[in-house]
């Protein structure tokens, strides 16, 4: 729906195009990835590799216990996240 595809497939060919392949060398900024091993919609193999392939500082932390986004773990990952922009930025 949001990509505005007409069909099921217009949509999944429009998916393919959403990557950061080619660009995320680009990222030099500092950069915090957090994942859950857990995550069923995005493999947490796609954050080890956004973090291995940022140009800049970057610092990956995978919940073994989370799920997409680490919702079921967010007590875990917000003071982390909070305490590295404080630190970081």
């Amino acid at each position: 729906m949001r990509s505005h595809s007409s069909t099921i497939e217009e949509c999944y060919e429009r998916a393919k195009l959403l990557t950061l392949d080619g660009r995320a060398q680009n990222i030099r900024c500092p950069l915090l990835v957090v994942f859950g091993a857990g995550d069923r919609l995005i493999s947490p193999q796609h954050g080890e590799r956004l973090a291995n392939s940022a140009s800049g500082p970057t610092q990956l932390v995978v919940y073994p216990e989370g799920n997409h986004v680490c919702f079921n773990s967010s007590y875990k990952f917000r003071p982390l996240a909070s305490d590295w922009m404080a630190k970081t930025l």
